[in-house]
């Protein structure tokens, strides 16, 4: 009878390991192409009307309610790692996260004087570059190797998007600060941006050497696979 529940809490901890992964790959695969819809919307709107400061001020509309939706879906990756679906640590997970929902709706959303600037459009550009092939990478590394290429981006991309996405980031709250003092209730929206500005200092370095360890982790484990699969042929 005890071997008879052992064998059952075993299968049924590989069905809920089945059903986690599953769950993992469709809600990587639906952010992947939530981000590119974002992207999408904001290449035809420059597309359509060129580059301006009124095109810059048009952005917001076009995409605001796919970017509200996915962006603040990554609320769950927080979630993801509190419960260990994810190795992915709490600390870079959630200050990441919080960075960007936070940036979403109490600075773009709420200043549109922020989101009028073209320092929106940049950060929005580089948040859909680096989003696109970091869910894609990781739902296909649920059911297969990703291939190099894609590891490279994934691995490489933010040596160049997290400064300009982050930058963005702190340009676009320093232009809502005199807008925030207006809003109401006050003063805790412009605290909170003053407080958010302050944590970005330690925060950029923390997050940049943590993506740094991770990219030669992994680009040299793809490497070696690599290396060994060629002197197999």
């Amino acid at each position: 009878e005890r071997g008879r529940r052992e064998e059952g809490a075993g299968a049924a901890m590989a069905t809920q390991s089945g059903v986690v992964r599953s769950y993992l790959f469709a809600y990587n695969v639906l952010m992947a192409l939530g981000w590119m819809y974002v992207l999408a919307r904001l290449i035809a709107v420059y597309a359509a009307r060129g580059a301006s400061a009124e095109t810059a001020a048009a952005v917001w509309d076009e995409v605001a309610p796919a970017l509200k939706v996915w962006q603040t879906g990554a609320v769950l990756e927080v979630l993801h790692a509190l419960v260990g679906f994810v190795r992915s640590p709490v600390s870079s997970t959630l200050l990441q996260v919080t960075s960007r929902v936070y940036v979403l709706w109490l600075v773009a959303a709420a200043v549109p004087e922020a989101r009028a600037s073209p320092v929106f459009s940049s950060m929005i550009v580089a948040w859909c570059l680096a989003e696109i092939p970091r869910y894609l990478w990781y739902g296909i590394s649920l059911v297969s190797k990703p291939p190099f290429a894609l590891t490279w981006i994934r691995y490489s991309g933010f040596l160049l998007l997290y400064p300009v996405g982050a930058g963005s980031e702190i340009v676009i709250t320093a232009i809502s600060l005199p807008y925030q003092r207006a809003l109401q209730p006050a003063p805790w929206r412009y605290v909170l941006c003053i407080a958010a500005l302050i944590v970005y200092v330690p925060g950029l370095p923390y997050m940049y050497y943590y993506m740094m360890r991770q990219r030669r982790r992994q680009l040299r484990g793809s490497t070696i696979s690599k290396t060994a699969a060629s002197k197999l042929q």
